[in-house]
């Protein structure tokens, strides 16, 4: 299936939990694209989000790290205008999870896995699933890096100033890689 510039490719196979740890750590490792980013204020984080809202695609996993206030939920509002979805709208998922936002062309859903306390419960939310009609973003990804299969996008956040911070991206996806160089 192809959605704008995107082709929909996802696979769904179940993935042993070692096998999976070890991709992940592999992608944080040897990445073919590792790009830092400064912002100056949360405004500059929402516009940075806008942009990469813009270029996301069904099956876009965009895994977001960072401590709390770091930033996270401002970036996934800018994703949400990127797509032509109400920024509004956007909250932390943390006490239901996730939360599916309509609008646009195409759905975002936005996860919070920092109350997850065993990283299987990723996979019975519908990861896997909804990644096919839509893009995922997920905050506190670390939290549930086990279960997360290339293609990904990851995003640290780094405090640099009382507003400012640092977004580093990684991923080993030649398309996500083109995104990220394009922001």
């Amino acid at each position: 299936m192809v959605v704008g510039r995107c082709e929909l490719v996802v696979d769904v196979r179940p993935r042993p939990l070692l096998l999976a740890s070890l991709r992940f750590f592999w992608l944080l490792l040897a990445s073919k694209m590792d790009r830092s980013l400064q912002t100056a204020s949360p405004e500059e984080t929402l516009a940075l989000g806008r942009r990469l809202g813009a270029s996301l695609c069904p099956g876009d996993v965009v895994a977001l790290i960072g401590l709390y206030g770091a930033g996270k939920t401002t970036f996934v509002k800018g994703v949400a205008a990127g797509m032509g979805l109400d920024p509004r709208k956007v909250v932390s998922p943390t006490f239901v999870l996730m939360h599916r936002y309509d609008g646009g062309k195409i759905p975002l859903f936005h996860y919070d896995c920092h109350r997850i306390a065993d990283p299987a419960e990723i996979v019975s939310l519908g990861l896997r699933d909804v990644a096919r009609e839509g893009p995922v973003v997920l905050e506190w990804a670390d939290q549930v890096a086990t279960f997360l299969d290339p293609p990904l996008l990851e995003i640290r956040f780094g405090f640099t100033g009382e507003n400012a911070r640092e977004l580093t991206f990684a991923t080993d996806d030649p398309r996500l890689a083109e995104v990220a160089r394009e922001l």
